[in-house]
């Protein structure tokens, strides 16, 4: 629970309407593995592939995330919400994510001159099976710039992606965007 992890927060001390009752909170626990594997190209370049096997399970806290998430359907028909007690079920996810990366900053940790750029695209399901399917691209673009006489580093970071189902099916609400971080 965020609110009291991070902020210290205990729910049944809010005002009226901001309680436990009220919040978006799910229980999710993950089991799987994956492998990585890189080669560098050239001086600055390097390509990698990952391939996971996971699988989650994930449970309602609260009726009002029970409530929510019932409506979130994968198509008319079909939903992830299965059973009775507040389950969403069991999602079943195999990804292939081959990456590019091209990096001539200065060094690893702190940086000062340089640019990085890397480049994902993960797919999931389809010919991997499972029971989700989808695609995410994703773009980063970071450049380090030395200012002030060295002393310190302007910095500037890009990063964009998209997620995006196929085969009539949803991305499940936990590889979603959200706003605020």
């Amino acid at each position: 629970d965020q609110a009291r992890e991070v902020y210290g927060l205990d729910p049944t001390a809010l005002p009226q309407g901001l309680g436990f009752d009220d919040r978006l909170n799910f229980e999710q626990n993950r089991k799987g593995f994956s492998f990585y594997g890189s080669y560098p190209w050239k001086i600055w370049s390097r390509f990698g592939l990952n391939y996971s096997f996971e699988n989650s399970k994930t449970s309602a806290v609260n009726p009002a995330t029970q409530d929510y998430f019932s409506a979130v359907r994968t198509q008319e028909n079909e939903s992830f919400i299965t059973g009775n007690s507040g389950s969403f079920g069991t999602f079943r996810s195999r990804k292939l994510i081959p990456t590019f990366n091209y990096n001539t900053t200065d060094s690893a940790m702190n940086p000062s001159k340089g640019q990085a750029i890397s480049l994902t695209f993960e797919y999931t399901g389809g010919f991997l099976k499972g029971n989700t399917n989808y695609y995410r691209p994703t773009v980063e673009y970071r450049y380090f710039h030395p200012a002030n006489k060295r002393r310190n580093t302007l910095a500037f970071r890009f990063m964009g992606s998209h997620i995006r189902g196929f085969k009539n099916t949803a991305v499940p609400f936990y590889e979603r965007f959200f706003m605020g971080g």
